[in-house]
């Protein structure tokens, strides 16, 4: 519904693909302190870098939607898992590997205030295993990076892969953090 002052409602039909792609989770502690002490690292050195964090929503073409969500810190997988959602099922993506490409241009993006930029990849490979197949796709960053937090961005991309061995493309949503 669309209401103007001193106007008539109107309403619209929205077709398309959408998403709900933000939760939360019980925090029963802050987490504060014990980031005290990597603060301090990152001010004597601010190019080191702990977490990576990339989560990934998509949707192709023919149907085949689905995301995942790698957060990796210290060297140790903290979350790797997504799924695939199908026109006929629901498959649970049981591990991702994710290989960014430097032979596409890597962006500088300076995410804090003067601290260190660090580089936003431009072209990324994902694999992804199913118990039904792998998901393979290699994805493009053709605009800028949207920075919503200190260390942190959303973008949009394309790709181009395949799905159980067929061809597949489409777009999708990414945030992607280095921190």
């Amino acid at each position: 519904m669309l209401n103007r002052p001193g106007g008539q409602k109107e309403t619209y039909r929205l077709s398309g693909v959408g998403c709900f792609e933000h939760g939360c989770a019980r925090k029963p502690l802050d987490f504060d302190i014990l980031w005290g002490p990597l603060r301090f690292l990152k001010s004597v050195a601010p190019r080191l870098r702990f977490i990576r964090y990339h989560y990934e929503l998509f949707s192709s073409e023919d149907q085949i939607r689905g995301g995942f969500m790698v957060a990796r810190g210290f060297g140790i997988d903290f979350r790797n898992r997504g799924g695939v959602f199908l026109p006929e099922s629901y498959q649970e993506i049981q591990k991702v590997v994710i290989e960014y490409c430097t032979d596409a241009p890597v962006d500088p993006v300076d995410w804090c205030v003067g601290g260190a930029p660090a580089l936003f990849y431009r072209k990324w490979k994902v694999h992804a295993q199913t118990s039904a197949g792998s998901l393979e796709y290699t994805a493009y960053r053709d605009f800028p990076p949207a920075l919503v937090a200190a260390s942190m961005s959303y973008y949009h991309f394309r790709y181009e892969g395949t799905w159980g061995g067929r061809a597949i493309k489409g777009r999708g949503y990414g945030e992607y953090a280095h921190i």
